[in-house]
């Protein structure tokens, strides 16, 4: 892209939504499958290629889809690079904590879940001499757990 086309909103809508993507880890056929299932089913790699690189211009209702796709606005999408960069880090870490909210929601339920089973087989196996040995390590790791809660 031309240092011109950097200038127009057009242009920096073009930089900012590479940019936004990248950010997101996305390639260019996760976005475009993210627009088709917004509503846009003529959205393929080629189309977000073609916008990224200016070649495209983009239709109001594809720019609010495509900021809507990334959980951003479209003022986002057309701003200067300074402000752009500013907004990437606060983005970056965002996506970030929410990403890690995600992992931690899964393995808190991981982990609920896990303890129930564990109870439910010490009191199945109580009063067996016979897995006295297996009890003993699944009364720790049950202690373990209850230190963690």
């Amino acid at each position: 892209m031309s240092e011109g086309r950097q200038d127009s909103a057009a242009g920096r809508f073009a930089a900012n939504l590479r940019a936004r993507r990248e950010l997101r880890g996305w390639s260019q056929r996760q976005l475009a499958q993210a627009l088709v299932e917004l509503g846009h089913p003529t959205f393929r790699q080629q189309t977000v290629a073609e916008i990224e690189s200016g070649y495209r211009q983009v239709k109001l209702d594809e720019a609010l889809a495509l900021s809507r796709a990334l959980g951003i606005s479209v003022d986002n999408l057309i701003r200067p690079e300074g402000l752009t960069s500013r907004a990437g880090e606060l983005l970056a870490a965002a996506w970030e904590t929410q990403d890690a909210n995600r992992h931690a929601r899964h393995w808190a339920a991981k982990h609920a879940s896990a303890r129930r089973r564990l109870v439910q087989a010490i009191e199945a196996g109580s009063g067996e001499d016979a897995l006295a040995d297996e009890l003993a390590v699944a009364r720790r790791a049950l202690a373990e757990a209850n230190d963690q809660d």
